[in-house]
């Protein structure tokens, strides 16, 4: 990790399984607030052909995804 602590608020984004509608891009949808663990669990505990369409955000506006997404959720230090 980069600076970032595992008690650091973040939000979690999924892109839509279609990324088009009529209108243009479909927009990710936010759907869980909590710290760097508890999402790290969460998305550690979905399907892994999902996973690339999981970004963490950070309150620092750094997002984590695809590889380090990955790596994240494979480190064995993430707390309960």
């Amino acid at each position: 990790m980069n600076g970032e602590t595992w008690d650091e608020p973040v939000r979690l984004v999924k892109l839509p399984a279609h990324g088009r509608s009529r209108s243009g891009p479909r927009a990710s949808d936010e759907i869980m607030k909590g710290t760097l663990a508890e999402v790290t669990r969460h998305v550690a505990a979905q399907d892994t052909e999902e996973l690339w369409r999981f970004t963490i955000i950070t309150d620092a506006e750094r997002y984590i995804r695809a590889a380090d997404l990955r790596a994240l959720i494979r480190r064995d230090d993430i707390p309960d």
